[in-house]
């Protein structure tokens, strides 16, 4: 995957503040259409929660929020379909993927976040980031 740039609200609490941050998120935006959003995840202590709106050539307006970059790299990924009645099940969907990871050779890249890209209403890829082989 290539390098990313996002317009962001940072979540209050990590994880339990990401709701909050989507809604806040949103109402900068006049629509939601065609527009991609993403969760950014930086498992630092505390965990930092990122929502975030992908600028691109398309759509490069930052609604006057903040920016950030994730850099580019290998991405293990795992479809969640119908996310908000699973949002329970998300850890270990993540902590399963951590071990499909391991199991063909792999790393997770502790420098890297997680990304969670909601690609539909009601479909959300986990993207955890992949060290090089």
């Amino acid at each position: 995957m290539q390098d990313l740039t996002f317009a962001y609200v940072e979540a209050d609490g990590g994880f339990s503040g990401a709701g909050s941050a989507f809604d806040l998120l949103e109402s900068r935006m006049g629509t939601l259409q065609g527009r991609k959003m993403y969760g950014v995840v930086y498992f630092d202590d505390p965990v930092r929660y990122l929502a975030c709106l992908l600028l691109d050539d398309e759509h490069s307006d930052d609604l006057g929020l903040e920016r950030t970059m994730v850099p580019g790299g290998g991405y293990a990924r795992a479809l969640v379909r119908d996310w908000e009645t699973r949002i329970s099940e998300l850890p270990d969907i993540v902590s399963q993927l951590q071990t499909d990871i391991v199991r063909a050779g792999l790393a997770v890249d502790p420098h890297r976040p997680m990304l969670e890209y909601y690609r539909r209403i009601d479909e959300l890829l986990i993207m955890l980031p992949v060290l090089p082989e």
